[in-house]
This record gives structure tokens, C-alpha cells and sequence, in this order.
């Protein structure tokens, strides 16, 4: 029987070496792992952990200071964000049920939407705030690391 560190040496190694399981693990993980976090179970627990590590002394307000410190920041993204959410409320904007890179349809979250994000392909400009392409967490991690 391997031990786990064995096990994933050879996942690694089948992974770098075979491309048909390569192109499995990246289809169908990416599958899994939504599916997973999809889990109540998942999202509970998730939930505990960040609460245990925000209660210890500091951490909250030091997390407040930084994301009041990114907003300041980048204040055109911020605004492109809070433009596609107010338009999605009015319905100026629909989000729509598939990826339109890889036209998967993700699980739902647990109060119904899809789980697509909004993708400022144009950049986050006042004329192109909601000139938004909707993509998988997979597919946007992908475009933004272009």
C-alpha cells in the first residue's frame, strides 16, 4: 500500500507524463472541485475555519485596513464591479446559464444563481464597465493570467 506522499509522487509524475490523463484530471477535477464546494458540508466548514481565524485578535481590523487600502487603490475596478452587480439587479444585464469559453455549466450556488463571473475583457474603463463576457473560475483564472 503507498502512503499519501507516495501517492501523490505518482499522480505528479502520471500527470507530467501522459497527456490523455493530464486532459482527464483537468476536465474532470475541475468537475470534482466544483461539486465538492458546491457541498453544504464544504461551505460550513469553510466558514468555521475563516471565522476561527478572523476572531483572533487583529486579524479583523488588519483586513479591513487592506481592502480599504486595495479599493483606494484601484478605484476603476471597484466601480466596474459595483456597475455589472447594480445591473444585474435592475436587469440591464443577464447572467447566463454556460461559460461562453468553454460553455460548461457550473453547479448553482446554494441560493439558485449560477456561479459565472464577469469578465472585463475591455478593461474596467467607464465605457466599458459593463462590457462584461461571463466565464467559469476556471476559464476567468485562465484569461486573467494572460
Amino acid at each position: 500500500m503507498m502512503t499519501p506522499e507516495q501517492r501523490r509522487a505518482h499522480i505528479r509524475e502520471r500527470y507530467h507524463s501522459d497527456p490523455e490523463f493530464r486532459e482527464y484530471v483537468l476536465t474532470e477535477g475541475k468537475r470534482y472541485i466544483a461539486k465538492v464546494r458546491g457541498t453544504k458540508l464544504y461551505r460550513e466548514r469553510r466558514l468555521r475555519n475563516q471565522r476561527k481565524w478572523l476572531n483572533q485578535p487583529g486579524k479583523r481590523e488588519r483586513m479591513r485596513e487592506l481592502v480599504r487600502t486595495w479599493e483606494s487603490a484601484h478605484r476603476d475596478v471597484v466601480n466596474a464591479h459595483h456597475a455589472v452587480k447594480y445591473a444585474l439587479r435592475v436587469g440591464k444585464l443577464v447572467r447566463p446559464e454556460c461559460c461562453s469559453k468553454c460553455g460548461d455549466k457550473p453547479f448553482p450556488r446554494s441560493d439558485g444563481l449560477s456561479r459565472l463571473q464577469a469578465h472585463h475583457h475591455n478593461g474596467y474603463a467607464k465605457e466599458h464597465r459593463l462590457d462584461v463576457v461571463w466565464l467559469c473560475a476556471y476559464c476567468h483564472r485562465q484569461e486573467r493570467g494572460k
